[in-house]
């Protein structure tokens, strides 16, 4: 597969941002320089949604806490939460070899991230790195290496410990310290209601509680040159919100969303079995996301086609939280691999799916910056299927992606799966406070048989609950002009979100 993009210059939910600030010493002990300061907006209060709420026992409920900034905006902090990780060490590099004539200093120096413990793997280089995985502990490790023109001058091998939000760290010849910087969530009688990392809340017994939420600065900056954090934020921010448990227990129809569980992801195949039109098979799927007050912000994708070559218009901005997110599938049997424009390889397995942000995806690309506007192509030696969200904060809709390659079936991909006249949806979530809604429509004369088979990103069937049913192959049977729907039922409604 190729990805090239093409732009003007005008950067989670990754779930950690992980910022390193590397004061680098010259060979007479200067500092490199700082050349702007960056912008900062002290946070005036932190507010939790939804407010006093009473719920029965055996209920659920997933909090989201939002800060009042001094410039009247607002942040909302979770779920799923979002965990800087400052990092401000120093480093001896006094050895390094000589700098071009008349460079300064800041220029030549780089400086590289690798990670183990907590984090799965990390993104990007100097002043912008993504490491994409979940806060499991008090501590973590890192490894800061500084290059000089392809050279290795140094690295810090730092283990952080600590609890709360601070912590120090101390390696062979260098020292620094650490700031971490997230939600962390508190029950004042957990004997009355719990609430984990996330915000999600269950109801234990009768009485009262008061849950507290406290984000581990005073204030936020952005901007600047170099475009990092500064350091003047260190404290804690606090809200709170009364909440009461009844003595009535829940009752009603079961909920099929597991919203405090871990987030299951994947692709669909939709396959007719008998009575499809000449027309092919009509069906699409609704993607959201739960909001705290029990709307669900949602958008709707359709099948992607099977394409060797594909086109996407593309706009990112850290400071709007404005990036597009892509998911690729690969149903074949060979590898769908490539060189992405001379500078970005990628390898989709077969029956694989893979989900990833633009920015991530160039973020070890310093000819592409996190902030541009433009275009990616997308072409790949055999066929594969994307799909494209465009998203604000954790607000998302649909962008158009044109396939520039001669159409192609969804391949077979076991019997009675894919095939010609099956339709593929690269991408759904369900768990984790997201759904997945699935309609089939039958456009012609006679009834129509199709199954929906849902994989995860490894190709292996996935068993999800639609409808009631938890299995990862789903019978519909649609008569002449009717549609069948197939979504998570709301424990709280008995019917979809969507």
């Amino acid at each position: 597969m190729r990805i090239k993009p093409s732009f003007s210059l005008k950067t989670r939910r990754a779930v950690i941002t992980l910022w390193v600030v590397l004061t680098v010493l010259s060979r007479i002990g200067q500092p490199v320089p700082v050349f702007a300061q960056a912008t900062t907006l002290n946070l005036n209060g932190i507010s939790i949604t939804p407010a006093n709420a009473t719920l029965p026992i055996g209920a659920q409920m997933t909090l989201v806490a939002t800060g009042a900034f001094s410039d009247g905006s607002s942040q909302s902090f979770g779920p799923p939460g979002v965990w800087d990780i400052l990092f401000s060490p120093q480093m001896d590099i006094s050895s390094c070899p000589p700098l071009p004539a008349g460079a300064p200093d800041f220029a030549s120096q780089q400086v590289t991230v690798t990670a183990n413990g907590s984090f799965h793997r990390i993104w990007g280089t100097p002043q912008d790195v993504t490491a994409d995985g979940t806060m499991t502990s008090t501590s973590f490790s890192a490894t800061l290496t500084c290059t000089q023109g392809g050279a290795t001058l140094g690295s810090i091998s730092a283990s952080w410990t600590g609890t709360e939000f601070d912590g120090t760290f101390a390696a062979t010849k260098n020292s620094g310290s650490v700031i971490v910087r997230g939600i962390t969530w508190r029950s004042s009688n957990p004997a009355v209601a719990t609430i984990d990392l996330t915000g999600a809340l269950t109801a234990v017994s009768p009485g009262s509680t008061t849950i507290t939420a406290t984000y581990g600065a005073v204030c936020k900056q952005f901007g600047g040159q170099p475009p990092v954090p500064t350091w003047g934020c260190q404290g804690t921010t606090s809200g709170s919100t009364m909440l009461t448990v009844a003595t009535t227990t829940t009752g009603g129809p079961s909920d099929d969303n597991n919203d405090s569980g871990p987030i299951q992801s994947g692709y669909a195949i939709i396959t007719p079995t008998s009575g499809a039109s000449a027309g092919g098979l009509l069906a699409f799927a609704t993607f959201g996301l739960k909001r705290s007050e029990g709307n669900t912000a949602q958008a709707g994708v359709l099948p992607a086609t099977m394409t060797t070559n594909a086109f996407v218009g593309i706009a990112t901005n850290t400071q709007l939280q404005r990036d597009l997110g892509l998911a690729f599938v690969n149903p074949g049997t060979a590898t769908a691999n490539g060189t992405l424009v001379e500078t970005k390889p990628e390898a989709i397995a077969p029956g694989s799916h893979g989900a990833l942000f633009v920015t991530q995806v160039f973020s070890d690309q310093s000819t592409v910056l996190s902030n541009f506007t433009g275009t990616l192509s997308i072409t790949s030696d055999n066929p594969i299927a994307v799909v494209g969200l465009q998203f604000r904060g954790v607000e998302f809709s649909t962008v158009l992606i044109t396939s520039l390659s001669a159409a192609t079936s969804v391949p077979t991909v076991s019997s009675g799966v894919g095939g010609p006249g099956a339709v593929i949806l690269p991408d759904f979530a369900e768990d984790g406070g997201w759904s997945t809604e699935f309609s089939i429509a039958n456009p012609g004369t006679s009834v129509l048989i199709a199954r929906l088979d849902v994989f995860d990103s490894n190709g292996k069937p996935l068993q999800i609950t639609l409808n009631g049913k938890k299995q990862s192959s789903f019978n519909v049977t649609v008569n002449p002009s009717g549609i069948a729907i197939l979504a998570p039922i709301d424990g709280a409604t008995g019917q979809s979100r969507f």
